[in-house]
């Protein structure tokens, strides 16, 4: 199977991402490698900001290691409600969409891994939890085989709550588990 193949559409959800990432938001996540065994954890600061069909994610990262890294996401909400998503090192687009509250994100990313440059398949889905936290749980391809998995926890600055829960519902009943 085609990775980039589309996704099944039947299921609708109010779930979008601009409405969550619009305004500052926070993560906290770790990387797991393929054995289970816990590699890196790191806290995230995001900014974010949506102009017309455009959602800009300025992305702090501070690693549990000392250092630092960011990211600017420029993700694009195309006519039929799928999304396209680029950054400095992903390599092409990020290509996703929503279903039952979760977003299905596919794309290939350049990671510096030791001293080099590796490039890696990311399988990444998104769910919207009735907190109104955002769990993400991707998991890390090289030559299809798995090599680990990064699990990351998003959550609106309080400010911002509180247009989450009149914009956004999300039925738990729809809701797929991470495991």
């Amino acid at each position: 199977m085609n990775f980039l193949t589309p996704l099944n559409r039947s299921i609708q959800s109010n779930f979008r991402l601009e409405t969550f990432f619009e305004g500052n938001s926070s993560a906290e996540g770790l990387f797991e490698d393929r054995f289970g065994t816990i590699r890196k954890r790191f806290n995230v600061a995001i900014q974010g900001s949506y102009d017309e069909n455009t959602l800009t994610l300025d992305e702090s990262f501070q690693y549990d290691d000392g250092s630092k890294e960011n990211r600017q996401w420029k993700i694009v909400i195309l006519e039929d409600g799928t999304y396209e998503g680029r950054a400095s090192d992903v390599v092409g687009k990020a290509v996703g969409e929503i279903a039952d509250n979760t977003l299905h994100w596919r794309y290939f990313m350049t990671l510096p891994i030791g001293r080099m440059l590796v490039r890696v398949r990311f399988d990444d889905k998104m769910w919207l939890m009735s907190s109104g936290e955002l769990l993400n749980r991707a998991r890390v391809y090289k030559f299809g085989i798995l090599i680990g998995s990064v699990t990351i926890v998003f959550k609106k600055e309080s400010g911002s709550l509180g247009r989450l829960a009149s914009d956004q519902h999300v039925d738990i009943s729809k809701t797929q588990t991470a495991l």
